[in-house]
């Protein structure tokens, strides 16, 4: 939406200056809908229109404040105002709402959070000295900070599945899986990918391997879609070792998580573990070559950069740090989403 507005506003001087003061005030939009989110205002007016007061009421919060808040958030169309000082939840609105397929829910509690904002604010250090913001308004990386603050992890986790079905669907629209026997799914976390593999592939079997804190919700997970019989759970790191006998193995938003040394070293991993003929395939956004990056991507690039856990890249960086690896990409996939389907073999 704020790169349509930039497009569409962008011809005039006055328009110029409407566009960049959205660009300007994003930090404080972002904090509207990450409160609006907390208070579960769209849950609450999925329900039924309410008025100020009953939202009020409903959320124990402030009236008059909340009132502004609603006035805000009907500006930027997530709430639709009605007769009689009501409002009713926008369509905008219904992808911030809990417990629906691929809710933004989470994403918009991760971007408010008072750590990101923290580290947001110091990007200038970051692009003058190339030192991750988080680890100096911090004190630590961020890796050791989520592990010392079990909500921050809680709302990392959460931000970082949202939006897998609609991935996962994407993936499997524009790839056929049906010559592979056995699929390793390299750091597959609860192992949503996996499991829409063996639905979808009757005569497919799957790994899942991850960290040790993913096993008990992969096998949770893995049980209750009734593809327990066709999935292991393997428990490991990816920069000690990967599972031996796949026929295809995966990375699915993996390697922007890390710099090109420790993608290369997790790349030759897998092919230790890879017979000649087998198959790897890299699901990441890319950023294209000589052309005007996508807004999301671009952001999301800002947001690795910041937190120093990774980057995205263009289809010739993967390409390097596969070559590296030994590996060898013979196509690119577009899918219906802002990711791109790399299908790479042994050299």
């Amino acid at each position: 939406m704020l790169r349509q507005s930039v497009e569409r506003l962008a011809p005039s001087a006055s328009e110029a200056q409407e566009a960049l003061l959205w660009m300007i005030n994003g930090a404080a939009l972002t904090q509207i809908v990450r409160v609006a989110v907390e208070l579960r205002l769209p849950d609450l007016l999925h329900e039924q229109p309410m008025t100020c007061a009953e939202i009020a009421k409903h959320t124990g919060a402030h009236f008059d404040s909340i009132r502004r808040l609603v006035r805000a958030l009907a500006s930027l169309g997530v709430l639709d105002p009605l007769e009689g000082e009501r409002y009713c939840l926008a369509p905008i609105g219904e992808c911030l709402r809990s417990g629906v397929s691929d809710s933004l829910r989470a994403v918009a509690c991760h971007a408010g959070d008072a750590s990101m904002q923290m580290a947001w604010a110091a990007l200038l250090d970051t692009v003058r000295t190339g030192q991750p913001a988080f680890d100096s308004s911090f004190g630590m990386d961020y890796g050791t900070y989520l592990a010392r603050n079990a909500e921050a992890a809680r709302i990392f986790h959460e931000r970082s599945r949202a939006g897998a079905a609609r991935i996962i669907a994407a993936v499997l629209a524009v790839y056929d899986f049906s010559r592979f026997s056995r699929i390793v799914d390299v750091g597959g976390g609860y192992g949503h990918l996996v499991i829409a593999l063996l639905q979808s592939y009757q005569d497919a079997r799957g790994v899942v391997f991850d960290l040790p804190s993913a096993q008990d919700g992969a096998r949770e997970l893995i049980r209750s879609a009734g593809v327990e019989n066709r999935c292991d759970v393997v428990v490991g790191s990816v920069f000690d070792a990967v599972p031996c006998g796949g026929d295809l193995y995966v990375l699915k938003s993996m390697l922007h998580g890390w710099d090109d040394n420790r993608c290369i070293d997790l790349l030759k991993n897998c092919r230790r573990a890879m017979s000649d003929d087998a198959v790897l395939m890299v699901v990441e956004r890319l950023v294209p070559d000589g052309e005007r990056p996508p807004l999301y991507p671009a952001l999301v690039d800002m947001t690795l950069l910041v937190l120093g856990v990774g980057r995205e890249r263009t289809p010739g960086e993967y390409g390097s740090i596969l070559r590296a690896a030994g590996f060898r990409v013979v196509r690119v996939l577009p899918t219906a989403t802002e990711f791109f389907v790399l299908e790479a073999v042994p050299e």
